[in-house]
């Protein structure tokens, strides 16, 4: 297993080396899993440290965007759960909470539940679900909403995917298919105060 150092050391190199300074390249690192715990320090100190480290590398050295992911701890497993039983937050990341702390953009990719197929008829089996993200484009106000859905929940917006294999499409997120599903109601933030506005 190679240790946080070993792997500062190799995309730096490959950068230097391969991708040349100031060239333009995609760091995708294929998964976070847990470094070996050392006699003084335990896996999430560590892993939090290699974030700090690659989050320095990658901006004030290299410039380049990192893509990785990591599995969700008991908190976000789907199987033989109801929706109400997940917790789709930060708090399902496994490891550390470094991971999210140093990402600008984090996302929850799982598979529906089964109740949320059978609310959700035709908006696919798996949900994205954004976490943390620092950067937004013009629909930012969507990107954070609150929506009701028909059965009286308040959720966070969510993109609708329906995966088949390795290909992902986008149906579209909550707010834009709440009206498939009944009664939706989009709750706004305005001045400071929520005011409901039906879809």
């Amino acid at each position: 297993m190679s240790s946080p150092e070993e792997i500062i050391s190799v995309i730096r190199r490959f950068y230097y080396s391969v991708v040349g300074r100031g060239n333009k390249a995609v760091i995708h690192y294929d998964y976070l899993k847990g470094f070996e715990a050392g006699k003084y320090s335990q896996e999430y100190q560590i892993m939090g440290l290699f974030m700090q480290e690659l989050k320095t590398l990658i901006t004030r050295e290299c410039l380049l965007p990192v893509w990785t992911s990591l599995q969700l701890n008991r908190y976000g497993i789907v199987n033989n759960k109801k929706s109400s039983e997940i917790d789709d937050s930060e708090n399902s990341f496994s490891i550390s909470d470094k991971i999210v702390q140093q990402s600008t953009h984090s996302f929850i990719l799982r598979k529906k539940t089964a109740d949320e197929i059978e609310d959700e008829v035709g908006l696919g089996n798996c949900k994205l679900i954004p976490i943390k993200h620092r950067h937004l484009g013009q629909n930012h106000e969507d990107a954070e909403a609150f929506v009701k859905l028909p059965n009286g929940r308040y959720v966070k917006n969510y993109i609708h995917l329906r995966k088949r294999g390795f290909f992902f499409e986008e149906i579209g997120d909550l707010v834009s298919t709440v009206d498939q599903m009944g009664d939706g109601i989009l709750v706004e933030k305005n001045d400071n105060k929520e005011k409901d506005t039906e879809l």
